[in-house]
């Protein structure tokens, strides 16, 4: 009687397990982002990211994958940050989608950071995590090119986080960069002439 009891309860719990193992697959296809802020709220980071994919897959919604930018910042993967940040600056309507984030949220609290200042800067630094120096430059040349040195410009962001991990040519290549970048008007050439005095402090102590 007792071993026959014990078979019951154990095909009872795999049949919950096998129930639960099928509602969550079919919602991991309906709406895996329901899924992924669950396995998100469990610490799984690896499966929510992959359901986030999913549902940025399923939608093409900039905001999705702001999310996943978002989950992989949590986790600290830079390999997955490049990749992520690399669609997300690609995309068509990234500068529509800065623009519509800076009318929310500058000044508020302070804030100054501009949304294009934020993600070009924190992809510039992930890719100089990735040992891609010479990518990284292209890319905060690429934003000053188009935006001037701007006060948290990417050039001026690599200098700030990398400028004691530097190697003399690559401290060389950014001290270039910075006296070549285009300035829009007095304020930034302002910018640009602190940080070109910051490094020649730094040279100094070389």
């Amino acid at each position: 009687m007792k071993n026959l009891i014990t078979k019951t309860v154990a095909i009872t719990l795999a049949s919950i397990v096998s129930l639960l193992a099928i509602v969550f697959g079919v919602l991991s296809i309906l709406t895996p982002k329901t899924v992924a802020d669950i396995f998100d709220n469990l610490g799984a980071n690896n499966a929510s990211i992959f359901l986030y994919q999913m549902n940025y897959e399923k939608t093409d919604d900039i905001q999705d994958l702001i999310d996943i930018v978002d989950k992989t910042y949590a986790n600290q993967d830079s390999l997955r940050q490049e990749k992520y940040l690399d669609m997300l600056i690609a995309r068509e309507d990234f500068n529509t989608f800065c623009l519509a984030s800076d009318r929310e949220n500058l000044g508020k609290d302070d804030y100054e950071l501009t949304t294009k200042e934020y993600y070009y800067g924190y992809y510039a630094s992930v890719l100089y995590k990735n040992e891609k120096f010479d990518k990284a430059l292209e890319v905060a040349n690429e934003f000053v090119k188009t935006n001037g040195y701007t006060k948290f410009n990417p050039l001026s962001t690599l200098l700030d986080e990398y400028r004691f991990k530097f190697t003399d040519e690559q401290t060389a290549q950014v001290e270039k960069a910075i006296k070549d970048a285009r300035c829009k008007n007095n304020e930034q050439k302002e910018y640009r002439n602190k940080d070109l005095q910051y490094i020649k402090i730094l040279n100094t102590l070389n």
